[in-house]
């Protein structure tokens, strides 16, 4: 080493210094090209040559901070990949006790002496790695050797994390391309002069315009030309005042016809408040303004076929107005207003019943009709007209609803029926009150004769009388006076036996049946009418055909439904099981690195979160059909309680809540399912969780009183608004989302907690002071007054501890990603696996190995799994075999179908490593 004594020596070491530093220097640019392990690999050569080192490790985390990329020089074994692990095991020990910029003296792991070591960390903002090097120089490292390591280690990771950024920025472009091209409306971006800089593959596909065609203004080519100049000034207008827009227009398809589309635009801005352009989006309208034509033209031609109607007819909305009517009703409500809303007309109308008594407000038609009620045909009311005659009229009203049920009007009907009265006064009797309603009801309706057999015995029946409307609700034609199966052969028995049984007893029945001979379904109200011996019964009846094919859709909808998402919790869980067994496998191999390990819990914890999520979106199917059968022993809360909260514990330890419980002394027992009711209190528990801000406070309570057990979770979280109470169990409701999503879920517990404890005969309410004031959910279950066994705890063994007497088995699933891994965590488990994939050489393998288990996937190609089970039994090598089923599909209709087939278990993907375990400890045990 120079001393400042010699000071040539002195210079021409600061210029090596300096010519050093220049060369580490352009180093970027030289790895720019460089995937992240040439980056390192260079970073070693150069470091050897430029500073004269025995020996130079370094160590790089990846992008995902999975894996470790490492490179290795030494001066007399050059690159040596193959000493990685050797070197890696021996600087481990050093670099445990080495901070960074510390100096050791260890010996040399390669020869003979000792090396001065050193270390530097890799990274600017974050430690990315370290740069560790060695050298036998006596007062190594100098302040020169530090400067170069410390330049090249952070030129290196600059260039790294360029190239990561770089790789991130792309990978977000193709999501967002892929995102545009995949979106059913036809998404587009400007810039903020109004250039069109993008346009999704939905617009090119619409519209048959190439990229060069629609981008920039070109777009505006293929709007319809008595529409361009408007949508183009409106697009202007709204980007120089940069405000949202939405215009409806007609675009060129490539078909060459024109659609109406409506085109939405939001401004976009930087994060620091600078226009950027607009983003948007064009749907196709088409069929809804074909719809809004058709519906205006069926106004048209409604309001014709109303006005030649020789009565006042009248569609009133729920404020007493009329918003549609004709002439003839105009004469009765000139001022366009409900008499009984019309303050100023309503005593002119001075309207009375046929016995004299005066009509009160709320008995006009239209009243009745606005509170919900039907009157149908009408009613009859003599009023006083301006002019002071006295007219006699039948008004009929029936309400308007809408979609929800809810009433929006009412339609009123007016017939002046003066001249009848008058004419028919002296006549009027029941007979023409009976055949008023005989003849205006909407109900088909008859009277009809039975014919019985010598021994009593109904036969036949004739029509005696006919409504207008039972040609159109049958479909029978000339009716009167035939018998049914004159008009129909071959109808059914059991329609002449059932009005047979209600004329001879007089009980009347209210029934609905289907007439595969009529082809229709009949709601049916049927009744003795007239003296015993006249064996005469009245139907009254309607068509509901069209009902019940609307059920039959909504019945087969929800069948579809449940198939569905069967499948999907199959295609769903058949890639957890191989992330799952990966997760096992890296905590089994019980790896020092934290990284690895910290990775492998949060696999395991996501999917036991993406398993649940199936388990509950399959429990609301299931529960809200009544398909659940409840497993009802006597259970004490107090065990109930503890499940829960040991399924439940990791979310509040990891959000540091504060749980206290409030648990009496003495049992407390219900009659339920164990596994029911721990799902609803952990369901509870875990919304709190979620819901209660980190560090906060949880209280658990549990009150026994002489008729039920009473269970409380309450705690001092967000709270609920009211509005948001009232609906809170019902499905997938939920808080009002956080960006981040934190508090996740599918807004499915609180729905199978609420039909859960109902089917247990309880109940469940929730209530809260407001937002941010907390939350309190209460369980009231029917108390069982009888002493319950103590549940008995076994304690869970090390399962997964390498078996003492390894098993030969057998594993068969088509999915080979699922197969390595769930082969690769028995191997560890201390098995000897055999793979197939297929179920044929399954068949031929099991013969020569003959296992003592066999895992098999049920949805192979050609034979499925249920049908390789039965085939496995037929096998004397593989009769006795344990067989297990490790399925995608967990409905109990899929369990009952592997029970069938043979198999001795059931497993749902992903696999429950510890139930698997025990399973096989039991065929241990069992071949032993």
């Amino acid at each position: 080493m120079q001393t400042p004594d010699n000071p040539g020596s002195e210079v021409e070491r600061l210029r090596k210094t300096m010519r050093d530093v220049i060369a580490i220097s352009t180093l970027p640019a030289i790895w720019g090209s460089f995937h992240p392990e040439g980056v390192i690999d260079s970073l070693c050569d150069v470091l050897l040559k430029t500073l004269d080192l025995d020996l130079v490790y370094v160590r790089l985390a990846n992008s995902h901070e999975s894996e470790l990329i490492e490179a290795f020089r030494n001066k007399r074994s050059g690159t040596a990949r193959a000493l990685l692990p050797e070197v890696r095991a021996s600087l481990n020990l050093v670099l445990a006790h080495l901070d960074a910029n510390q100096t050791a003296t260890v010996p040399d792991p390669f020869g003979d002496g000792t090396l001065h070591m050193t270390l530097v960390r890799f990274g600017i903002a974050e430690d990315n790695g370290i740069v560790a090097v060695g050298s036998r120089r006596a007062g190594f490292p100098s302040e020169h050797d530090r400067l170069l390591l410390g330049m090249g280690a952070n030129q290196a990771a600059i260039v790294v994390q360029r190239q990561r950024t770089e790789q991130a920025l792309r990978r977000s472009e193709m999501r967002f391309l892929d995102f545009a091209d995949a979106a059913p409306a036809m998404l587009w971006v400007t810039e903020p002069d109004g250039y069109c800089s993008f346009l999704s593959r939905g617009w090119y596909e619409f519209t048959g315009q190439s990229r060069k065609e629609g981008l920039g203004f070109g777009w505006t080519a293929a709007i319809h030309p008595e529409d361009r100049e408007a949508a183009g000034k409106a697009f202007l207008d709204a980007n120089r005042e940069k405000k949202e827009f939405t215009l409806e227009h007609r675009l060129l398809h490539a078909n060459g016809s024109y659609c109406w589309v409506i085109d939405i635009g939001r401004p976009r801005w930087s994060p620091a408040g600078k226009f950027l352009g607009f983003v948007g989006n064009v749907l196709d309208i088409t069929h809804r303004k074909q719809a809004e034509e058709a519906l205006r033209e069926t106004q048209t031609w409604l309001s014709a076929i109303v006005e030649i109607l020789p009565v006042g007819v009248g569609v009133v909305d729920v404020d007493g107005k009329i918003v549609l009517s004709n002439q003839e009703m105009n004469r009765y409500m000139p001022t366009r207003m409900m008499p009984s809303l019309d303050d100023a007309r309503h005593g002119l109308w001075r309207a009375h019943h046929a016995d004299g008594r005066p009509f009160a407000r709320e008995d006009f038609p239209g009243a009745r009709a606005l509170r919900g009620e039907r009157v149908v045909p009408g009613v009859e009311m003599r009023y006083v007209q301006d002019h002071n005659t006295a007219i006699w009229t039948q008004v009929a009203a029936v309400p308007i609803r809408n979609g929800r049920g809810q009433i929006t009007g009412q339609v009123a009907v007016v017939n002046n029926i003066d001249a009848f009265k008058r004419t028919e006064e002296a006549l009027r009797s029941s007979e023409e009150k009976y055949r008023s309603l005989f003849n205006e009801m909407d109900e088909g309706f008859c009277i009809v004769q039975l014919i019985f057999d010598h021994n009593d015995a109904p036969v036949d029946f004739r029509y005696l009388e006919t409504n207008p409307v039972f040609e159109q609700q049958t479909g029978l034609k000339n009716a009167l006076g035939k018998t049914i199966l004159e008009l129909v052969p071959d109808l059914e028995k059991n329609w002449i036996d059932i009005y047979g049984k209600i004329a001879l007893t007089g009980q009347a029945q209210r029934f609905m049946d289907y007439s595969p001979a009529l082809g229709r379904w009949f709601d049916v109200n049927a009744f003795r009418i007239g003296p015993p011996d006249n064996r005469q019964v009245a139907l009254l009846f309607r068509d509901i055909t069209e009902r019940k094919l609307i059920e039959q859709e909504l019945h087969e909808s929800g069948r579809r439904k449940d198939e569905f998402l069967a499948m999907l919790a199959h295609e769903l869980r058949n890639p957890l099981a191989p992330i799952s067994a990966g997760a096992e496998i890296l905590q089994l191999m019980k790896l020092d690195n934290p990284l690895i390990r910290q990775t492998s819990e949060v696999l395991s914890r996501q999917v036991s979160h993406m398993t649940n999520l199936i388990d509950d979106l399959l429990d609301v199917s299931r529960v809200t059909r009544g398909l659940v059968e409840l497993d009802n022993t006597p259970l004490d809360i107090r065990h109930v309680v503890a499940n829960a909260i040991e399924q439940v514990n990791p979310l509040i330890y990891a959000k540091r809540h504060h749980l206290t419980m409030q648990l009496p002394p003495e049992t407390a027992m219900v009659q339920g399912d164990g596994k029911r009711l721990v799902q609803v209190v952990a369901n509870l528990l875990n919304n709190s969780a979620k819901y209660t801000p980190e560090g906060g406070n949880i209280v658990l309570k549990t009150d026994v009183r002489d008729s039920h057990v009473v269970l409380e979770v309450m705690d001092d979280g967000i709270g609920m608004a009211p509005e948001l109470v009232s609906r809170v169990f019902d499905l997938f409701t939920q808080a009002e989302r956080t960006p981040d999503r934190s508090s996740g879920g599918l807004g499915l517990g609180l729905a199978l907690v609420k039909s859960l404890v109902e089917l247990h005969g309880g109940t469940v309410t929730a209530t809260s002071a407001g937002a941010g004031k907390g939350s309190k959910f209460t369980v009231c279950l029917p108390r069982l007054h009888q002493q319950g066994r103590e549940a008995e705890n076994t304690p869970a063994g090390d399962n997964l501890k390498s078996s003492s007497q390894p098993l030969k088995l057998l594993l068969v699933d088509d999915n080979a990603d699922a197969a390595a891994l769930l082969s690769l965590l028995l191997a560890q488990m201390g098995h000897q696996v055999f793979v197939e994939h297929d179920a044929a050489r399954a068949v031929e393998r099991a013969i020569v190995e003959q296992p003592d288990a066999c895992l098999l996937d049920i949805g192979l190609p050609d034979m499925d799994g249920n049908e390789l089970a039965q085939r496995l039994r037929t096998q004397p090598e593989t009769a006795r075999s344990v067989l297990i089923a490790v399925t995608g599909y967990g409905q109990e209709e899929d369990r009952k179908a592997t029970l069938a087939a043979g198999f001795d278990h059931h497993l749902i993907k992903p696999v429950d490593v510890n139930r698997l375990a025990s399973i096989l400890e039991e065929a241990r045990r069992r071949v032993g």
